[in-house]
């Protein structure tokens, strides 16, 4: 580690005492004896995939196949690690998506089961949208939604502009997601050197506590797509993950070549 990294995690340190309990963040690190072992202890599944690892098929990543019939548009059907949550957050992670031409689904979303949406159904979320798409467009597009909704005067976008992936190839997206009251606002880039570009700030009521999380699904009942997670990054609550001090904002670079 250079010296810019050691002093910047020594600042991390300061602000992550203290704070972890309550930290959305995990380095998604484990290796060996930690296979599958999420250093986070606070996630669960809601319909756990049937085949996902942590590290082994990718030391350092979190490995999800999407299971078909799992989609969030309409409904709450697909696969989501979540934690749960209450307030304000913000936070990043890294995905890389790999899908065959089909319809699927990763992202980052606030989920919350005890508002009703638009049409009076209980459950009602907003999300950062990783899609996948078959058919005549086959390719992967960024979408900013609540349930069954993203073209209203709230905020949300259909189609992020200027962001198009290609299936059948591991296609990279940063994201970047935070919630400030009722104010939502998603940014991505597509390498971690450039600089954040901004969707939109959408505005969504929402009760607590919520299920924030990463989720993956086929929407459809069969169909191929990976979706791997580096990290997740809080921050406004760092998560310490290890007793060495290494810190989330590092975890990256750290992962990366040695300078």
């Amino acid at each position: 580690m250079n010296a810019f990294k050691m002093c910047a995690a020594a600042l991390l340190l300061c602000f992550a005492v203290g704070a972890s309990a309550a930290s959305l963040g995990d380095p998604f690190n484990a290796t060996g004896d930690t296979l599958n072992a999420f250093e986070n202890s606070n996630w669960q599944w809601e319909n756990e995939p049937t085949v996902w690892d942590l590290g082994k098929t990718k030391p350092g990543w979190l490995h999800i196949k999407g299971d078909g019939n799992r989609n969030l548009w309409d409904g709450y059907t697909t696969s989501h690690l979540y934690q749960t949550h209450e307030g304000d957050f913000d936070v990043e992670t890294r995905v890389i998506l790999n899908y065959q031409p089909e319809s699927v689904v990763t992202g980052l979303v606030a989920y919350s089961p005890t508002t009703n949406d638009g049409q009076g159904r209980a459950g009602e979320w907003v999300t950062i949208k990783y899609w996948g798409r078959g058919g005549a467009a086959n390719n992967a597009i960024i979408q900013y939604q609540r349930r069954q909704d993203h073209n209203g005067a709230d905020g949300f976008v259909g189609e992020v502009p200027g962001f198009r992936e290609l299936p059948n190839r591991d296609a990279e997206l940063f994201m970047r997601f935070r919630r400030v009251g009722d104010a939502f606002t998603a940014w991505y880039k597509q390498t971690d050197e450039a600089n954040w570009i901004e969707i939109s700030t959408a505005t969504q009521a929402l009760n607590d506590p919520l299920r924030f999380g990463i989720y993956a699904g086929v929407d459809a009942p069969a169909g191929e797509m990976v979706a791997q997670y580096d990290y997740l990054i809080d921050n406004l609550n760092p998560f310490d993950v290890s007793p060495e001090g290494n810190l989330p904002l590092a975890w990256a670079s750290l992962k990366q070549p040695a300078d």
